[in-house]
């Protein structure tokens, strides 16, 4: 049993390597531009941010991309959390991401190109992560369907997430390292 096991885990990182080595390659071009990071939202930001680059980069992207909504959620309310009371918003802390990006760009905290990255990661991670039927507008089936033709439904599966996941993640970076658009340009 464990000969099986080490085997098919062989085969497996021999198929995959290739795919995480130019993941890995795509994730340091994306932190290439940033020397440094800040995070508003405590060590479960930071912590879901390296899980949003790890899991991408061993092409889980599902967990890529609902980590990255979890570090840009946090970051968001972490700074809303740094305001006195009186000057939060009310109910703050139980908004989500949906909620927290159009109320940071009100107060100048994110630019007009991050908060629209922002607000498609939340709506990508929306049709997701809850039930919508198969064929409603945005969800992996609808989109899929719009590729048509295709040749290999997994393949383009597959795609599509990473694709996801990877627009997910780079604005992810963007909030947390960017000086000119992320958490910097407020907390600097």
């Amino acid at each position: 049993m464990h000969e099986e096991l080490a085997a098919w885990h062989e085969e497996f990182d021999r198929r995959e390597r290739l795919g995480r080595v130019q993941r890995t390659a795509a994730v340091l071009r994306w932190l290439e531009p940033y020397d440094e990071g800040l995070s508003a939202g405590g060590e479960e930001a930071r912590l879901a941010l390296s899980e949003a680059k790890d899991a991408y980069i061993y092409g889980l992207p599902l967990a890529s991309l609902f980590s990255s909504h979890v570090a840009c959620e946090r970051m968001l309310a972490g700074l809303f959390g740094l305001l006195p009371d009186d000057a939060a918003p009310k109910g703050w802390e139980k908004w989500g991401l949906g909620r927290l990006v159009p109320a940071a760009r009100e107060r100048g905290w994110l630019g007009t190109e991050l908060t629209s990255d922002l607000l498609v990661l939340c709506d990508t991670r929306k049709v997701t992560g809850h039930f919508r039927r198969p064929t409603a507008r945005g969800t992996l089936n609808w989109r899929i369907a719009e590729m048509l033709p295709f040749e290999d439904d997994a393949e383009n599966l597959v795609g599509l997430l990473l694709k996801d996941a990877a627009q997910g993640l780079r604005a992810a970076f963007r909030l947390a390292y960017s000086p000119e658009e992320g958490l910097r340009r407020v907390l600097d």
